[in-house]
């Protein structure tokens, strides 16, 4: 099955990097578990072999101390030197169809950070607020002026009700007035089979595959 390079945002700078870079092109940050791969509409076949064994060598390993994103046969952390042990792997999913780029979203330039602070502050006093209002007790006096009691009875009973069957299908008790002819399935018949492109799985190491499925073929 075909093989097919996808691509990766870094959560820091939002530079789209092909599936293969371990650190973003950008800003140079390691590849990290924070880390999506996502492939294009458009996404090509990859026909160089050595991309081809890298993308079948297994998804990364994730480094415990770090988090970075670590190719299968290192046994140490490119990004910390920490030995690999028994490091999670990045899980092998499948997807339907391409699977669209995730948004990155940038950080909070600082001079928004004591504005957002302001903010926050203001909210967490209005809750507080609304919670000692809401919850405190008061007593008051009241005077009932009336009441009324109601009582309501379900009374079931036994009635001729028209309703359809098929022929086989009607209940005991039950009696046929007409009867009438109407198709009650239809049935294809199977032929064969063929080979179709279901969508694609993530390798967890920057490449996807392409994933086929047989479905039947019927007589016209």
């Amino acid at each position: 099955m075909a093989i097919r390079e996808g691509k990766w945002r870094c959560p820091y700078c939002a530079v789209a990097n092909r599936g293969a870079a371990m650190a973003c092109t950008g800003c140079g940050a390691t590849r990290d578990k924070d880390v999506t791969f996502f492939l294009e509409d458009d996404g090509e076949e990859v026909t160089d072999n050595a991309l081809i064994a890298r993308a079948r060598a297994g998804a990364d390993w994730l480094c415990t101390f770090c988090g970075a994103s670590n190719p299968p046969e290192r046994d140490h952390c490119r990004n910390c030197g920490a030995q690999k042990g028994a490091a999670p792997s990045r899980p092998v999913r499948e997807v339907a169809g391409a699977n669209p780029a995730p948004v990155a979203a940038l950080p909070v330039s600082a001079r928004f950070r004591p504005v957002a602070m302001a903010i926050l502050l203001v909210l967490v006093a209005f809750v507080v607020a609304a919670a000692y209002f809401g919850l405190r007790r008061t007593e008051e006096t009241l005077t009932v002026a009336g009441f009324e009691w109601e009582r309501r009875v379900a009374v079931e009973a036994w009635r001729t009700v028209r309703e359809q069957a098929w022929e086989g299908s009607v209940p005991a008790g039950g009696r046929a007035v007409s009867r009438r002819q109407e198709v009650h399935h239809t049935e294809r018949d199977p032929v064969g089979t063929r080979r179709v492109k279901a969508g694609h799985r993530d390798l967890g190491n920057g490449f996807f595959e392409d994933v086929y499925r047989d479905e039947p073929v019927y007589r016209e």
